[in-house]
């Protein structure tokens, strides 16, 4: 998703329409993989609880920033979002 929203945002000669159409998709990626996402974060919070100390901290480091990714990648969605709307009457 990171990388075909920076085609779109950035590469992209598409009109307004057709941004928006691709945008909506990326919107509907995300409410459809958030809860799985979610599941993610809880197996690992439980494998943590499981592992031994060392591993432990690999795999809470691994999921902050598997988590700050998709907060990076679902805000810059948001935010292209609001720039296209917010030029286009």
């Amino acid at each position: 998703m990171d990388l075909q929203l920076t085609n779109v945002e950035h590469f992209s000669k598409s009109n307004f329409d057709d941004k928006m159409c691709r945008l909506n998709g990326f919107q509907q990626e995300i409410t459809l993989n958030t809860n799985k996402i979610d599941q993610l974060i809880v197996f690992g919070e439980q494998l943590i609880q499981k592992s031994e100390p060392l591993d432990a901290i690999l795999i809470e480091d691994e999921l902050e920033e598997l988590h700050r990714y998709c907060q990076e990648v679902f805000g810059r969605v948001a935010r292209f979002h609001q720039r296209l709307t917010s030029r286009h009457p």
